[in-house]
């Protein structure tokens, strides 16, 4: 299996590249002062992120962020900086080329783990590293992520996945076995995608601090960009939930909403 997953010969342009330095911000936002992002149980949250900038020896950075809601973003600034140790000196290729095993040394780390595992402040610091390693491979191969995804061989992409947790229901080899099969029809796929666009929603227009005037407004607005479907927060009071959603139908629709509850 080693030399199947082998990356291919079109990444040579990460031979030998090395990762210097990891850079991490505390970057927020006070969308509270709006109610902006507020639901049942997050009424008052600042859209923050932990913003991490990797830099190799080459110009090539990768850029990633993991989000927060304020509060506590100087714990998650503080992991990545625990765990950038296990990212800094490392060769690129070595990383993409056993990607899952790299995702697991992350999260497993035999003294970070402590404060996890695999989940809270060690996932969310994992989160930003790896999107940062992600878009670093995609800049190196001169794609945007999803075209990178795309790309991949069946091999290299189930590579990329820790199985420990579901190899009970699929393993790897079952997993490249469904890529395989899947290809037939990927090119018509990938040119519906770059034409028609991918199925979005938006919960822009139903946060839970927002007043029912503006709800209203926000729902033509965000007709008039192209969204159809949108996500309406609920869960503080019964007839004030039936009465937002009530409104929201009438401007968009009876089957184009979803409803999410926070508790």
């Amino acid at each position: 299996m080693a030399d199947a997953c082998a990356l291919p010969k079109k990444m040579a342009t990460g031979d030998g590249l090395r990762i210097r330095n990891l850079h991490v911000r505390d970057l927020r936002f006070p969308t509270s002062l709006k109610a902006d992002g507020s639901d049942a149980m997050h009424t008052d949250p600042d859209y923050s992120c932990a913003y991490v900038v990797i830099y190799t020896e080459r110009e090539v950075e990768g850029h990633g962020l993991t989000f927060t809601l304020g509060r506590g973003t100087e714990i998650v600034v503080q992991a990545i900086k625990s765990m950038s140790r296990m990212v800094v000196g490392q060769n690129v290729k070595d990383i993409f080329s056993d990607f899952g095993v790299f995702w697991r040394k992350l999260t497993s780390e035999s003294q970070l783990r402590w404060v996890g595992p695999e989940k809270g402040v060690v996932h969310l610091a994992t989160a930003a590293i790896i999107n940062a390693l992600w878009d670093l491979w995609a800049r190196l191969e001169h794609k945007p992520v999803w075209k990178l995804l795309v790309d991949l061989e069946p091999e290299v992409l189930v590579n990329c996945i820790d199985f420990r947790y579901i190899s009970d229901v699929v393993t790897k080899e079952e997993a490249i076995e469904m890529l395989k099969a899947k290809r037939e029809g990927k090119a018509e796929r990938e040119e519906q995608m770059r034409t028609v666009g991918y199925p979005a929603y938006t919960t822009q227009v139903g946060w839970l601090g927002y007043s029912p005037e503006k709800v209203k407004d926000l729902c033509h607005q965000y007709m008039a960009l192209g969204f159809t479907v949108f996500k309406v927060k609920v869960g503080q009071n019964l007839e004030d939930d039936r009465t937002r959603c009530r409104m929201v139908r009438d401007v968009i629709g009876y089957k184009n909403i979803m409803v999410a509850i926070n508790y």
